[in-house]
């Protein structure tokens, strides 16, 4: 197997921006510049996946920039390769985002990309896919563009295959308490492009802007245990209660919409609380509960 690895470490900054959850820019790889902690497998006898200006009849252009990583610059992909590259990084931040841009043309359901993950420094391997099994780390809510359990490769992996047509977007939101380091340590993800035993005059997987975004506000080093606070009634009409152990020291309520827009926020001071639900549309919400601008906890609630 080809190994191509980026060793970035994404530390999401460690200050409260301008908003309380106002999202930050952290870092982007288009491709263009210089790489840091670049390094190749030397290994290897043949590299199927190349940084380069795009050069085929569909693959003609990056997403942004110049410069794309794809597999095979200018003939169709093999037959019989497997093919990798790997993101090392570290994640901090509340609810910290990967996204990036990908085209793919291949035989739907046969040859195609999937993305696995490692989180004790690539000993064992796990498949990412929008499933609910992945959500002790994966929310549930921020998932957008990925591949699900009926989209199979000819190996029956789930994975991206067939014709998008144009550039596609993901994105992959993390849990903050997932993600903290004294759990996971250093996370990566593993891009994977396989293909069968027949040639297929097609142009394969071509990645691009990938991106590391976060909140900022549980991303300090000393980062604050997360509290188990009641919520009750779950679903809920007029009003939602919110009770947690005397001491917490929690200042501050915080709602947001399923696409993590603030819709209200409230000063508190006591270790109950009641939150008025009327004036909000039917649908799923996130309620956050806060100390000093940093993260305590936040569960889940539906509004009828």
């Amino acid at each position: 197997m080809k190994s191509l690895r980026y060793s970035f470490f994404f530390l999401l900054g460690l200050f409260v921006f301008e908003n309380s959850f106002g999202q930050t820019f952290i870092q982007r790889v288009n491709f263009d510049d210089s790489l840091s902690g670049f390094t190749r497998d030397t290994l290897q006898l043949v590299d199927y996946w190349h940084i380069c200006t795009p050069n085929k009849s569909s693959f003609s252009s990056a997403f942004n920039g110049q410069k794309a990583i794809m597999v095979d610059s200018a003939l169709p992909y093999a037959a019989n390769i497997h093919t990798d590259f790997i993101l090392e990084f570290e994640l901090h931040g509340f609810d910290p985002t990967l996204t990036f841009e990908h085209r793919i043309i291949s035989t739907e359901g046969k040859d195609g990309g999937y993305i696995d993950y490692s989180a004790d420094g690539g000993l064992t391997w796990h498949l990412l896919i929008d499933t609910l099994e992945n959500f002790g780390f994966l929310h549930e809510l921020g998932s957008i563009g990925m591949y699900g359990v009926d989209d199979t490769l000819f190996n029956g992996v789930n994975g991206f295959s067939g014709n998008n047509g144009n550039w596609e977007s993901v994105r992959l939101q993390f849990y903050c308490s997932a993600v903290k380091p004294n759990r996971w340590g250093t996370f990566h993800l593993r891009f994977n492009f396989i293909s069968d035993s027949i040639q297929d005059e097609l142009e394969g997987w071509m990645i691009d802007d990938i991106r590391v975004d976060g909140w900022g506000v549980c991303s300090s080093t000393q980062e604050i245990d997360l509290v188990d606070f009641k919520l009750y009634p779950n679903p809920a009409s007029n009003l939602v209660h919110l009770s947690w152990e005397e001491g917490v020291g929690a200042d501050e309520v915080i709602i947001y919409d399923s696409f993590g827009k603030k819709i209200q926020d409230y000063s508190i001071s006591n270790s109950h609380v009641q939150i008025q639900t009327s004036f909000l549309d039917s649908g799923i919400y996130i309620i956050c509960l806060m100390k000093d601008r940093q993260y305590l906890g936040r569960q889940l609630f539906i509004v009828e």
